[in-house]
């Protein structure tokens, strides 16, 4: 939280978008509280069935993706309400603090396991 936090910190510096950074980390922390509260029992499943039941593995993987996924759609609408993001700024700002760590942590945790 703490990097995500600097992320958003120096990277609305850099855009010029420094109004936003509060309203972004506000609305990343909420979605990813809220929608942490089911990730327990993700983990339970996974961690107990996975000897058993080889498929709560992929199960597991697309509720990660459906959660990041989640967050970075929610934040896009959160900003988009204060500002237009037709605005280049404001959408590469998105895409280098939401879209990138996306898709490093979608490369990491869900595609790393083959079928």
């Amino acid at each position: 939280m703490l990097g995500k936090f600097l992320i958003v910190e120096a990277l609305s510096y850099i855009f010029d978008l420094r109004p936003l950074a509060t309203i972004h980390y506000r609305e990343f922390l909420r979605t990813t509280l809220l929608l942490g509260l089911l990730i327990p029992v993700v983990l339970l499943l996974l961690l107990s069935l996975n000897a058993y039941w080889p498929y709560v593995v992929k199960i597991a993987n697309g509720f990660v993706l459906v959660l990041l996924t989640v967050t970075v759609l929610r934040v896009a609408r959160t900003l988009h309400q204060h500002t237009s993001l037709l605005n280049l700024h404001l959408f590469a700002y998105l895409c280098a603090t939401e879209i990138l760590p996306l898709a490093v942590l979608l490369k990491l945790i869900v595609f790393t396991y083959p079928d």
